[in-house]
């Protein structure tokens, strides 16, 4: 059964969804974790912090790209929950 009537509180949800994006965006730039060096674990270590240096670039885009979207989907949905509550009304 659908709901009588759909509300969306926007300025919770945006603040809900900014909040979310900028945790994980501090957590991006406290940057990688030590890794250990020495004679046997160096090539490996190399290796390891190349990797997830090319993933916390890529996963960085990622969540720029997920706030602005949230950002752009509370603002539609509210632009669209105004607009039909207009037409309803009317």
């Amino acid at each position: 059964m659908a709901p009588a009537e759909f509300a969306m509180e926007p300025e919770s949800t945006g603040a809900g969804l900014a909040s979310a994006g900028q945790l994980r965006a501090q957590a991006l730039a406290s940057g990688l974790p030590v890794l250990p060096v020495g004679n046997y674990v160096s090539g490996y270590s190399a290796v390891v912090e190349a990797v997830l240096t090319g993933y916390s670039a890529e996963l960085s885009g990622k969540v720029a790209a997920g706030m602005t979207q949230a950002a752009i989907s509370v603002a539609t949905m509210q632009d669209t929950e105004q607009s039909g509550q207009a037409t309803l009304s009317s």
